[in-house]
């Protein structure tokens, strides 16, 4: 029941990854406390607006997600320009929410 759920917990903290162009780019966000199991959802800081202006906008990440039972993962084909910034996983499930953030750039 509700008594035992528990946030989700990552197993990782998040992590500087350099990339370079075209190639294949795999984030890796699973965790290993919550329950019930969470649900989880990718989404972008692009570093290009950050430096442009004060406030960041945060987008839906534009990869494609392959999710699995207690992970998700977000896989960019080709890794470009457009992909460099912040990449945030975010679980969630009924007693809250964590993040991960993942810092891209380009090797």
């Amino acid at each position: 029941g509700l008594s035992t759920a528990v946030r989700p917990g990552f197993n990782a903290n998040g992590s500087n990854i350099s990339v370079s162009v075209g190639e294949k780019l795999e984030l890796n966000c699973s965790v290993n406390t919550g329950d019930p199991i969470p649900e989880y959802s990718w989404s972008f800081i692009p570093d290009m607006e950050s430096s442009r202006s004060n406030h960041t906008s945060t987008k839906k990440s534009s990869g494609e997600v392959v999710k699995a039972i207690n992970r998700s993962t977000l896989i960019i084909p080709s890794f470009g320009v457009a992909f460099e910034g912040t990449h945030i996983c975010t679980a969630r499930n009924v007693r809250g929410n964590s993040s991960i953030y993942f810092r891209v750039y380009r090797k």
